[in-house]
C-alpha cells in the first residue's frame, strides 16, 4: 500500500477548499498518492487524486487541503 505521510489509498477523507468568505467542503477517498521513486528532487507541495464523492469526480488535491476521516484499512 503507498503511503505518504499519514494518508494511504482508500483512506477517507474531508476536502477542504478554502474560498475566500466560505468554505466548500466535501467528502472523498483517495485513489492514488503519486509517488514517484524515480524522482530526485524533493516535492515541496505533495498532491494526491481523490475521488470527490459530492461531484462524483477525481480531483487532483494538494495534502494540506486534506484531513483525515478514517483510514482504509
Amino acid at each position: 500500500m503507498e503511503k505518504n505521510s499519514n494518508f494511504a489509498v482508500g483512506d477517507l477523507v474531508t476536502i477542504k477548499h478554502d474560498r475566500w468568505m466560505q468554505a466548500d467542503v466535501a467528502t472523498g477517498i483517495i485513489i492514488d498518492i503519486g509517488l514517484r521513486g524515480a524522482e530526485k528532487q524533493t516535492i515541496m507541495f505533495p498532491a494526491c487524486s481523490v475521488f470527490n464523492i459530492k461531484t462524483s469526480q477525481i480531483d487532483r488535491l494538494y495534502l494540506y487541503n486534506l484531513e483525515l476521516l478514517s483510514t482504509g484499512q
